[in-house]
C-alpha cells in the first residue's frame, strides 16, 4: 500500500480552531475497579481545558500539560512506585478526574502521547488489602484505555506523569 502524509488544516492551509471546554475537576473519579477506596484526591477546580491542534498541545487555565519523569526513569533507572509518587506529587500532577474526562473527549488528546502510558498521580486508591494504585490513560494501537497501576510495582522511564508546567 501507498501511505499519503495526514493534511493540516484545510485545503488552504487555514489553523484549526481549538478545542476549548470547562471541566470540573473537584469530582470525584470513578474507580479503577470495584472494591477500592479514593484515599487522596487533590482537587483541582473547574478549569478551561484547551487542545491546540495545530501545536498538538493541551493546556489547563492556559498552562500546557508536560510529561514528568523523575531522574532515575531519565537515566533508565527502575523506581517504586511509592518513591516515585513522593517524587511525582511535588511537581503539578493532573488527578484521576481529569484522566476520566479525557477518556470521555479522545479528541482531547495530543497525538504525540500514544507513544506512552500516563500517569495521573493527583488521586491514589486503596483495596482492601491495602495496596495503592495510581490512574493511567494508555494507547491500544486504536484509542485510549483507562487503567490503574500498582504503587509496590516498579516504574521505568516510559511512564510519565500528566503534570501542569510550572
Amino acid at each position: 500500500p501507498h501511505w499519503y502524509p495526514a493534511l493540516s488544516g484545510s485545503a488552504h492551509g487555514a489553523k484549526q480552531a481549538p478545542l476549548t471546554t470547562e471541566v470540573n475537576l473537584d469530582a470525584d473519579p470513578i474507580p479503577p475497579f470495584d472494591g477500592v477506596q479514593l484515599v487522596r484526591h487533590q482537587k483541582q477546580g473547574k478549569v478551561v481545558v484547551e487542545y491546540r491542534p495545530d501545536e498538538d498541545e493541551l493546556y489547563i487555565n492556559g498552562k500546557k500539560v508536560v510529561p514528568w519523569l523523575s531522574e532515575e526513569q531519565l537515566a533508565g533507572k527502575v523506581i517504586t512506585g511509592k518513591d516515585l509518587q513522593l517524587k511525582a506529587l511535588k511537581n503539578n500532577p493532573l488527578n484521576a478526574t481529569f484522566a476520566d474526562w479525557l477518556y470521555e473527549h479522545q479528541e482531547y488528546v495530543p497525538k504525540r502521547w500514544s507513544r506512552k502510558v500516563w500517569y495521573f498521580w493527583g488521586s491514589e486508591w486503596s483495596d482492601s488489602d491495602g495496596h495503592r494504585w495510581v490512574r493511567c490513560l494508555g494507547w491500544d494501537g486504536a484509542r485510549w484505555g483507562r487503567g490503574c497501576y500498582w504503587l509496590d510495582s516498579d516504574w521505568r522511564g516510559n511512564g510519565p506523569s500528566a503534570s501542569l508546567a510550572s
